[in-house]
């Protein structure tokens, strides 16, 4: 039976680590590392791509699933975790369980001192050739390869983060590259990822339509399979 005293009714008495370390069954605590696992959401994930890292933003913990494209808030991890529809369901379950667990541990539960590690970067990528995919994509906004690459942007077969000796390869249709003149990476623009694209798709457009590029470009270069 829960004891009075280690109840809680408010979520935000609840840890947003001790969420993730639930849930997830991590196996280390939290206290400002990130911490990539095997996707929960995709049992063909043999590479670890579901990352728990800490948001300097919001001075909380989010995730994000490379393989699924799911990410948030540890509410968010909850409700889809559940397959619940309304993120209050989540934070009542939250709740719940928080309780049962202070019950079990005499309300023992330690926040940790907060380290902020250094982040995963973008350490790699391998370049590939133009696609049907990327012709029926592009084509719907009449861009094509060569106004995309006009504007230093190519197809990427994957790309790779790095922390320290930890690397994770992200690979997939639909992943592009933005360059600068120099030939230095500085975006990669995932469109098929619902939520974070790192990069406003209307900011491309915009550019791209400029009266200038059609010009110099022409409005009728489509995508060629397998151009360079």
């Amino acid at each position: 039976m829960l004891r009075t005293k280690t109840l809680i009714s408010d979520f935000s008495e609840v840890p947003h680590t001790w969420v993730y370390e639930h849930y997830l069954n991590l196996p280390e605590r939290l206290n400002g590392q990130d911490v990539k696992i095997k996707s929960i959401f995709n049992p063909k994930d043999s590479n670890p791509s579901f990352f728990v890292y800490y948001s300097r933003s919001s001075d909380r913990y989010k995730f994000k699933d490379f393989s699924t494209d799911r990410q948030g808030d540890c509410v968010e991890l909850v409700k889809e975790l559940f397959n619940m529809s309304k993120r209050l369901d989540a934070v009542l379950k939250i709740i719940n369980d928080y309780n049962e667990f202070l019950s079990k541990t005499d309300g023992n539960y330690q926040l940790e001192n907060f380290i902020v590690q250094d982040k995963y970067k973008v350490d790699a990528y391998i370049l590939r050739n133009w696609t049907e995919f990327d012709q029926k994509y592009w084509m719907r906004y009449q861009i094509g390869s060569k106004v995309l690459e006009h504007f230093n942007i190519h197809p990427l077969d994957q790309f790779t983060f790095k922390r320290g000796d930890e690397k994770v390869d992200i690979k997939g249709i639909g992943i592009y590259g933005f360059f600068r003149k120099d030939g230095s990476l500085y975006k990669i623009y995932q469109p098929l990822v619902k939520n974070k694209k790192f990069i406003k798709i209307q900011d491309i457009f915009k550019r791209m339509r400029s009266a200038r590029a059609w010009q110099l470009l022409g409005e009728n270069v489509i995508v060629n399979e397998g151009s360079s």
